[in-house]
């Protein structure tokens, strides 16, 4: 079996048991049975949040998607607008913006993880492309904008570490299993 399949049938196991209400070291010790791949398990694992967490956090799911559509919406608009007046030959630029602002607006709203840490990357990357952009002597209007795009990121920032913080409250901000210290994983 590939890695990739391995990955599949994991993650599918992983899906159905928790949808069946089985915690995660109940899930673990079946996948150490069955699998024989501890560390891939744990990590899968570690990247699943329970449905019932899932269910509490829905609000601010909701909150964090409706931020990220409209910072979807003004990127695209300030794109198309860069593109017209500055270079027409980059209009491919236009469509891969919201194309991979979109895929974040979905992995959030299923609840993937990468989504929620690709939320922060992506708005510390705005926050300061946002500060860059300024210029030297800026008008009004586009202080303005700053502030509000720079309101938004950092609130999407903060929302993104509330939610991975409480869908996931045993790992660290990278997506990896924490361990006692007689090595057994803590889900």
């Amino acid at each position: 079996m590939t890695k990739g399949n391995l990955n599949k049938e994991i993650n599918k196991v992983i899906r159905e048991r928790l949808a069946n209400g089985q915690n995660k070291a109940e899930i673990f010790n079946y996948l150490k049975t069955k699998f024989d791949n501890d560390v891939l398990s744990a990590r899968l694992l570690t990247i699943s949040p329970y449905p019932q967490d899932c269910q509490k956090c829905r609000k601010l799911n909701k909150v964090l998607i409706a931020i990220l559509v409209v910072i979807t919406i003004a990127k695209v608009l300030f794109a198309a607008e860069f593109i017209m007046l500055r270079i027409p030959k980059a209009i491919p630029l236009l469509i891969i913006v919201p194309l991979i602002n979109i895929y974040l607006i979905y992995l959030v709203a299923k609840f993937n993880i990468l989504g929620y840490w690709l939320t922060v990357l992506f708005g510390l990357l705005g926050f300061c492309k946002i500060a860059d952009g300024l210029g030297d002597a800026p008008s009004t209007v586009n202080i303005i904008i700053a502030a509000v795009m720079t309101l938004l990121m950092v609130t999407a920032i903060i929302l993104s570490v509330v939610l991975y913080r409480r869908l996931l409250p045993n790992s660290s901000f990278f997506p990896r299993p924490k361990k006692k210290e007689a090595g057994e994983y803590i889900f």
